[in-house]
């Protein structure tokens, strides 16, 4: 295991042929609760709640146009930044392009903001989503996947962050 990056997805990090080094602050999705656009014959819900930890996870929507993979934080946070880690099936990577960030306050489908950057087909499996400038405040935290449809798969989704007082 590498440092930070190892310990961040522990058992599944051999998988992966890059670092998915964290941001600056606490690891604010630890306790969440994850939840996504649909489920599938695919998805492994008894492990959507490694999704936010160390051993990692198994998500998969299905066939989805616009789908998603969303965390409710434990309470509200501004978040520094995203790692998303999809699926290290290669042949599969085409199933989370592109991607992108967005925040909310309720949850509610009126209510999703975008930030950051979007990811274009950078071929990477690791997906990290710099939001130090901007800090959003937010207690639900999604990576979306635009366009479809299409299935789309994850391994982990981690938000860091400063906790809100």
């Amino acid at each position: 295991n590498g440092s930070n990056g190892g310990d961040l997805i522990g058992e599944f990090y051999h998988s992966y042929s890059e670092e998915p080094v964290p941001f600056p602050g606490k690891l604010v999705s630890a306790g969440g609760l994850p939840f996504g656009s649909s489920t599938s014959e695919w998805d492994a819900p008894h492990t959507h709640s490694g999704l936010l930890t160390q051993k990692g996870g198994t998500f998969h929507t299905g066939k989805d146009k616009n789908a998603w993979l969303a965390v409710k934080l434990p309470k509200h946070a501004y978040i520094t930044g995203v790692v998303f880690a999809g699926t290290s099936e290669w042949k599969l990577i085409h199933r989370f392009r592109p991607l992108r960030v967005q925040v909310s306050d309720t949850g509610r489908d009126d209510d999703w903001h975008d930030v950051g950057p979007v990811i274009e087909n950078t071929g990477n499996y690791i997906n990290r989503f710099d939001l130090q400038k901007e800090r959003p405040k937010a207690l639900y935290v999604r990576v979306l996947r635009p366009g479809g449809p299409e299935f789309f798969h994850a391994n982990g989704i981690y938000v860091y962050g400063e906790p809100a007082a």
